[in-house]
Order: C-alpha cells, then sequence, then structure tokens
C-alpha cells in the first residue's frame, strides 16, 4: 500500500524563480504537505519511503504555486449570473445585450450586469437612465463598470433607492445630474450603495453557487492562492467564515484564502480570529481601504488633471488624517492594511501615510499603484510598503491611459520593471471580475506590454517589461512576501508548503513567447492534487 504522506514527483523542470530560471533537478519528495527534497531523481529515490505515491510528470515544468494577490472572489462568481457587457462598443449595443438578458430572465425581479467600458464605446460619456429605460422599463436594472467604479440604472431602481433631486452626494461619492439637479442614471464611487442597497439578497443556494463557481475556476487555472479585498456589500467577515466551512470543512478548501474585510469591520475581523483557531487555507487577515476610484470612472486620483476634462484630477475618498488613523489603529491590532489607490496623487499621499504610520514589518499594501510619478518609485521600499499590480489591466487601459493622461504620463504606469528595480515587493493579480483570472493574460501583458491582439506594436511603454521569471516569482513568493508569509511558502525550499503550478510548457525558457497558449496541468496544494491533466 502506497504511503499516503509521501509523493515523488519525477520527470518535471521544477524550477524556483527567486533562485533564477534553471531548473533545480527533475524530481521533487512531498512529505507530509511540505516541500522535503528537489534535486536530481536518484537522489530522491535514496529518500523516498518504499510505498510512496509516485507522479510521472512527462517533462513539465513545475513552479511555485501562483497565488491571485487581488481577486473578488464572491463577486467572481456572482458575476457569472449577470448580464455581461464586457466587449460592447457602444452604449446601444450594451442596451441590446440588457434587453436580450431580461427577456430571458422573467424571473429575476432585478436585472444586473457589469462590465461595460466607457473609454471603449465610441461616445464615452456617461449613459443615462432614459436610455436604460428602453430596455427594461419596469424592472429595476442596476449596471457596474468593469472596474466597479460606476454604476448605471434606470428609473425604476433610482426609485428603489430612493435618488431624487433633493438626494445629496454621499462621502466619497458623486450622483451625476442632469442640468435641472435631477439624477441622470448613473453613479460614482460610494454613491453606487445608495441603490445597490435596495438590491434584495441573495439566497442560501445563490451564495454558495457563487463561491464554487469561483473557487472551481481559479484552481484549474492553476492557482494555489488568492488575496481577496471585501466590500461592505458582500457578506461580512463570520458570514464568510461559515460559508466557506460549509461549503470545504476540515480544512479541505483547494485554495489559501486571505480575505481583507472594509475597516468598519475591523472588530469583526479579530472576533473571527480569535473565535476559532484559523487555518492555514482561510484566514480573515487583514484591513482593506480606498484611496481614490479609477480610470475608467475618470475619479482616481491625480495629481495633474486628466486631458481634455477641465481641472479633473480625479477624487480622494478618504482624508489623509483619517487614513493615518486606519493604519495606526490595524497595524496596532497586528493586522495588515492595503489600501486602493489607482492615481499617482493617491499613491503619494497613501505612501506618506504609511512612512507616517505603518509599521513597515507588518505586510501593508498598496492595490493597484496604476499611476506613479518616477519620484516615488524608492518610498515603496523605504516604507515597506509592497505593490499588488494587475498587469492584464493593460488590455482595457493603454488605450484610455494616453488619451486621459498622455504619453508621457502613461510611462508610468503599471511600472513593474522600474518598481522591481527600486527595491520593491510586488505581487500580482486579476481584479477579477474587473478582468478574466486568467494567469496567461497576466503573464502575456507583464512581459510584453501588449493586449490580446498584441497592440501596440512594439508594446505599451516598454521599458516596463519584466522577464516571464520576474512575473512567476510576483505571482508566488512576491505575493507571500507582500503579506508576510514569504518563510511558509512561494518557493522550492525544503519544509515550505507543497504549492505548486504544474505547467506543459517551459514557459521559463529564453525566447518562449506564446503565453496565451499554455496549459496548466496540475495544481497542488499542500501536498494534494485539487487539479490534475497529467493523464491527458
Amino acid at each position: 500500500m502506497a504511503d499516503s504522506s509521501e509523493t515523488l514527483l519525477v520527470g518535471g523542470r521544477f524550477i524556483d524563480p527567486s533562485k533564477g530560471s534553471r531548473p533545480l533537478g527533475d524530481a521533487l519528495l512531498e512529505r507530509g504537505g511540505k516541500i522535503a527534497f528537489v534535486g536530481r531523481a536518484p537522489d530522491a529515490e535514496l529518500l523516498v519511503a518504499p510505498g510512496a505515491l509516485r507522479v510521472a510528470l512527462g517533462g513539465r515544468t513545475v513552479v511555485p504555486g501562483w497565488v491571485d494577490a487581488h481577486v473578488h472572489l464572491w463577486w467572481a462568481g456572482k458575476f457569472k449570473g449577470m448580464c455581461d457587457l464586457a466587449g460592447t462598443r457602444t452604449r446601444w449595443e450594451a442596451i441590446e445585450r440588457i434587453a436580450s438578458f431580461a427577456a430571458e430572465h422573467p424571473e429575476a425581479a432585478w436585472i444586473q450586469g457589469r462590465g461595460y467600458n466607457l473609454n471603449a464605446w465610441e461616445d464615452p460619456s456617461y449613459p443615462t437612465a432614459r436610455e436604460l429605460d428602453a430596455a427594461v422599463p419596469h424592472r429595476p436594472c442596476l449596471l457596474r463598470s468593469f472596474d466597479g467604479h460606476s454604476a448605471w440604472m434606470n428609473t425604476a431602481a433610482m426609485a428603489a433607492g430612493g435618488l431624487t433631486k433633493d438626494t445629496p452626494d454621499p462621502k466619497g461619492g458623486c450622483i451625476l445630474r442632469h442640468a435641472d439637479g435631477n439624477p441622470s442614471g448613473c453613479v460614482l464611487e460610494g454613491a453606487i450603495s445608495l441603490v445597490s442597497k435596495a438590491i434584495p439578497p441573495d439566497t442560501d443556494a445563490e451564495i454558495e453557487r457563487a463561491f464554487h463557481l469561483a473557487v472551481d475556476e481559479m484552481v484549474k487555472l492553476g492557482f494555489t492562492g488568492v488575496h481577496v479585498p471585501m466590500s461592505l456589500s458582500e457578506h461580512s467577515p463570520s458570514e464568510t467564515r461559515t460559508w466557506l466551512q460549509k461549503l470545504y470543512p476540515d480544512n479541505s478548501c483547494p485554495l489559501r484564502m486571505r480575505f481583507f474585510a472594509p475597516f468598519k469591520r475591523m472588530e469583526e475581523v479579530l472576533q473571527v480570529a480569535g473565535e476559532t483557531p484559523q487555518t492555514d487555507r482561510v484566514q480573515m487577515t487583514g484591513i482593506k481601504v480606498f484611496r481614490d476610484g479609477s480610470l475608467g470612472s475618470r475619479t482616481a486620483w491625480m495629481l495633474e488633471p486628466f486631458c481634455g476634462e477641465g481641472d479633473n484630477r480625479g477624487m480622494s475618498v478618504i482624508e489623509g488624517e483619517e487614513l493615518r488613523d486606519q493604519i495606526r489603529t490595524a497595524n496596532s491590532a497586528a493586522l495588515p492594511l492595503i489600501c486602493h489607490a489607482i492615481g499617482d496623487r493617491a499613491s503619494r499621499e497613501t505612501l506618506a501615510a504609511f512612512l507616517d504610520a505603518g509599521d513597515p514589518s507588518i505586510g501593508n499594501r498598496i492595490e493597484h499603484a496604476q499611476f506613479l510619478h518616477p519620484d516615488d518609485l524608492e518610498l515603496f521600499a523605504r516604507a515597506g510598503v509592497a505593490a499588488s499590480m494587475q498587469p492584464s489591466h493593460l488590455w482595457t487601459d493603454w488605450e484610455a491611459s494616453d488619451r486621459l493622461i498622455g504619453p508621457e504620463r502613461s510611462r508610468w504606469s503599471l511600472a513593474l520593471r522600474s518598481l522591481l528595480d527600486a527595491g520593491a515587493v510586488v505581487a500580482v493579480g486579476s481584479d477579477a471580475p474587473v478582468v478574466p483570472p486568467d494567469p496567461r493574460h497576466s503573464l502575456h501583458a507583464a512581459v510584453t506590454r501588449t493586449d490580446a491582439d498584441r497592440r501596440p506594436e512594439g508594446g505599451w511603454c516598454p521599458q516596463q517589461r519584466i522577464t516571464p521569471r520576474q512575473w512567476a516569482e510576483c505571482s508566488s513568493l512576491g505575493a507571500w512576501r507582500s503579506i508576510g508569509e514569504g518563510e511558509q511558502r512561494g518557493t522550492l525550499d525544503a519544509g515550505t508548503d507543497c504549492d505548486l503550478t504544474i505547467v506543459r510548457e517551459d514557459f521559463l525558457a529564453e525566447g518562449f513567447r506564446d503565453f496565451l497558449d499554455l496549459h496548466v496541468d496540475g495544481t497542488v496544494i499542500g501536498g494534494q492534487t485539487t487539479f490534475s491533466q497529467l493523464g491527458s
């Protein structure tokens, strides 16, 4: 009988990107969920127990398990049941999709959708409720932009949320209005919740389905871990823990999940963490806050105005002293704080807050860091703040960036190379469902600086390209280092967790460029195979 506590993987290329691109050997011995040995197969044979399980890899590449360092897990699953507006080129194309979706779902009390990108439309002006009423006249309809920072709704939805001429803009949000002061049908940032809170809560079955769909997709894409920023519109930390315990009892979750709850729920995070010992799979880890909006909604907080937008420099959704107080409060409770900052001014002001109030050893991060000023690059390492970035945002944003902030300022967009050169810890992720969580998209964008159609020719801001090895390190060790867990996982060192991603191709080889055609053939977490196509 095989010794289930040991597995010998043989015949592969075992590469630890933190140590280079050359294989460390052709065999790996897993024992009790940990890596026991990596090296030559004959040496591994001397260490393996007689009845251990043996797995032949057939020349595949094995790297430390990939982590999506920024994915809205529940939303990614929930979105699969909504109207998909991604890829629409005009508002009229979007309206046609919405009308068809509404006709196909007569049982839905609300029509919900996500994915429209104003900057990809021929007319990028904000749409109105009147236009949407033609598609969905009687039921409330709420549609979120692809970045989640603006929403479009019909008249019925505004009525359900109580939006009128007299409704004031909430803190950190804006209601767009007609000349007469009446709401137009689009809201930005914190104003979205004025209407979204009127949507009936999901049923138990819908919640379970959303989590299951999202987790299943991530595992098949090769991920062994996810870092999940939560919003106030999601379930609370205790509800989330309860649902995941129900779905994956006895520490059986096939992903290592790290959740970051809104600051308003910090006491509940501490309570959840203290009630029962947290497992190595699912943990309430830290706190998530916002500093600004997004490029797509023109609410990213910039040092200089957007081109053609008058004096619009975006918006800060929190005051500096309030942010400093939140950083101190979270870090003093041993909780890392991750802060959404997309604009260059948002990143600068947030880095200053971390320098003043943060604990550099705690695992603080800036989420996105999409636009930076070159003077601020060295502040990441000095403040002990990691950059959590999403390379595949290049696909949706490169043209919009050149148009909205100009080619010169765009040179510091998604500045992966510059940040690594400055000594910053960099983690990579997707921000799904803003963009698909497919790691091939992220790898392709980071290495080639082009979109799915390989545009623009020569790459966008090509000086910010990184190598496949650097991407692989950012997607494993970088992700775990960014939240203070780099000693336990993210490498192929003996004694670390045996979390592995198995890829058919030698994607780290010099000259390899077919990143969009990679095949993930296996995912291993804690020595347990959670997805396998090794027989194909």
